[in-house]
This record gives C-alpha cells, structure tokens and sequence, in this order.
C-alpha cells in the first residue's frame, strides 16, 4: 500500500483506499487514480473540498458518507459509477452535477442542504435511498430518460413542493415519496404501471390523485396518512382499480383500498368483502364508522390516525381484524361488536385506554365478554338489544 501525507492508496496507484480522518480542507487525488474504494473518506468531517482526476471511474459505496463540512465537488465526466450512499450525511453539500456518464444514482441521502441537483439524461434510474431526508431540496426535474423511482428515492424529502414525473417512468418504488409533506401536486404519468407500498404515505399537502389507465398495481398503504387529500380518482378506462366519490376501489368493488385523509363520512357499498390496510389511515374527520355486513376481512392500520373516531360498529360478519386496526384512534369510546362469541380483537387496540371505551355487545353474551381477559379491560360490557 502506498501513502501520502494523508491518502492511502492501492499498491498499483490506482485506488483511493482511505484517508486522514483528522485531515483538515481541500484534498486532491493524484492522476491515474481509477477507484475510489468504499468508505475511502468516510467520516472525514473537516475535508472541505475534494479535486477528482478525469481518470477516476467509480466512486465507492459510502466513499464520502459522514463529510460534513464537504461544501462543493465536481464529478469527471469520465465517472460511469457513484456507489450507493457514496455522500450519505455530506450535509454542507448545497449542489452536485452528475454527469452524462452516470446511468444511476442512490448516493446523496440525507444530503440536507442539498438545494439544487442536476440529473443528465444518461439516467434510467434514481435509485433506493437517492436523496432520502435532503430536507431542502424544493424542487426536482426528471428527465425522460427515467424509468424507475426507487425505494425511499426522495422520502422525508419534507420541503420539496412540486416534482415532475417524466412519461418514461414505469415504477414508483416503495416510499418513494413518504414523508414529503409540503409536495402539494403531483402527476401520474400514463406510463407507470407501478405505484409501491407507502409510496406518498404522510403527504399531508396533496389534495388530490389522478391514477391513470397504465397503473394496474397499487401496493398496500400507498396513500396513508395523507390527511389534505379530498380525493383519488382513477381513469374509467382503467382495468385493475376504480373510484367512486374520491374513494379508491378495486375494479370489482370488492375491496376498498384507501379513503382520503379529509373524508368525514363514507358510506361502504355493500360489495365490499374486504377493508385493505391503512384504508382509512389519518382520516381525522371520520367520527363515526358503520360496517356493512358483506365484510369479511378488515386490514393492518386499517384505522389507524382516525383521531376524531368515537363509534365503531363491525358486523359479525368479519372473521379476521389484523392487528394495529385501532390504532391512535384517540377518541374511540364506543364499539359495538355483532359477534355471538368473542374474536380476539387483542393486537388491535396497541396505545389505547381501553378503560374509556364502552363495549357493546348481542343479547346472551354478556358473560362470555365480560370475563374474557382481553374484554374484561373495557370500561364497561353493555348488552345491546
């Protein structure tokens, strides 16, 4: 291994193995580097500056995490690839040019002065993690050679208010925009096929969704918690979902898949077998739920953040409630239960005072409820006739 003032490199020269983690201000990589190992530079807190040679190729996973006084870089042309996380928590990083040669990236994550970025047309994906937590990005501009938004691409992403999504995109990943609260439109391309779990889950300013004929999979919880949102409307020509009254179903109306966070009432058609998970998820206007007797299943969180809810009435037709269904339902002082025998209700409930919610239950069950060891914490066991 070689080694310089404050480098270490490769015993041929051409990679950066490591670095100084005491070294203070500007460092300059020698011509004829090729490699920037993974964690070369991590957690060199007082680098200010880096110079790369238009010899170096690949930059190493993690290679400048933890930089935190890192304030500008210039990236070769001659770069094809950034490592994932390669400038994790560079958080005096304000701007970065990517150049026409990278074809991915997943490296700048909680980057949070990262202001501006320049994505170059040679990119086909933004990446799991890509610019997680850059808390002042405003703004971001797509090119149309993107076709995947990966996992948790600009989640937590908490100032960004508007971002265009190119016709190209085929995939929104799995949290790809969670947690962006200030993003107050966005447009759904005809050409994603593809919306992942939680994708806008806690975007708080969206007020509504347009879901295109193209997408024929919504995972589960992809619009929880988003409490602006009046409606989600879905193109009649669409084969796998469906809309009706900002209400998101699937094609056949048999299982209903999210209620936007400002709905105060809903009236479930009688269709409906199954509530899918996070369905009504931060809906904090809904007070009062009616379950209609068609239903048999209803999903994990299916209520959870329902925070104005004050009477459940669920039907004995239900054989299965996951768990956390009742979850933050702070309000919550009467449910009234249908069941000749008691179901076990017991992961449903995981924060509540159960003492301060009254159970109502069928003639002639009384007893069993009232001695059950998850029941018997109500505030009280009401015969209802």
């Amino acid at each position: 291994m070689k080694q310089n003032d404050y480098l270490s490199l490769s015993r041929d020269g051409k990679t950066v193995v490591g670095c100084r983690r005491d070294y203070e201000g500007v460092v300059v990589i020698p011509d004829g580097v090729t490699e920037i190992a993974e964690y070369a530079f991590f957690g060199c807190s007082a680098l200010t500056s880096i110079e790369i040679p238009d010899s170096v190729t690949e930059i190493g996973q993690e290679a400048f995490a933890g930089c935190t006084s890192l304030t500008s870089i210039e990236i070769p042309e001659s770069v094809t690839k950034i490592g994932e996380e390669a400038f994790y928590g560079c958080t005096s990083l304000t701007s970065i040019v990517i150049p026409d040669s990278v074809t991915e990236i997943y490296a700048f994550s909680q980057c949070t002065s990262l202001t501006s970025v320049d994505i170059p047309d040679s990119v086909v994906e933004i990446g799991n993690s890509a610019f997680w937590g850059c808390t002042s990005l405003t703004s971001m501009v797509i090119p149309d050679s993107v076709t995947v938004i990966g996992i948790h691409a600009f989640r937590d992403c908490t100032n960004l208010t508007s971002i265009e999504i190119p016709n190209s995109v085929t995939k929104i990943g799995r949290y790809a925009f969670s947690g962006c609260t200030n993003l107050s439109s966005i447009e759904i391309p005809n050409s994603v096929t593809e919306i992942g779990h939680c994708a806008f889950q806690g975007c708080t300013s969206l007020t509504s969704i347009e879901i295109p004929d193209s997408v024929t999979i919504i995972e589960v919880c992809a619009f929880a918690n988003c409490t602006g949102l009046y409606e989600i409307n879905v193109d009649d020509n669409n084969p796998s979902y469906c809309s009706k009254d900002g209400v998101l179903y699937s094609k056949d109306m048999l299982r209903l898949i999210a209620v936007p966070g400002c709905k105060a009432s809903i009236e479930i058609p009688d269709s409906v077998t199954k509530i899918g998970n996070c369905a009504f998820s931060g809906c904090t206007s809904l007070t009062l739920m009616v379950i209609p007797d068609s239903v048999t299943e209803i999903g994990y969180s299916a209520y959870s953040g329902c925070t104005s809810l004050t009477s459940m009435v669920i039907p004995d037709s239900v054989t299965q409630i996951d768990a956390c269904t009742f979850e933050d339902c702070r309000s919550l002082v009467e449910l009234h239960l249908r069941h000749k025998k008691p179901i076990d209700l017991s992961a449903s409930f995981p924060d509540l005072d159960l003492s301060k919610i009254t159970l109502y239950v069928p003639i002639g069950t009384g007893y069993a409820y009232r001695h059950h060891p998850f029941y018997s914490k109500f505030k009280e066991v009401v015969i209802e006739r």
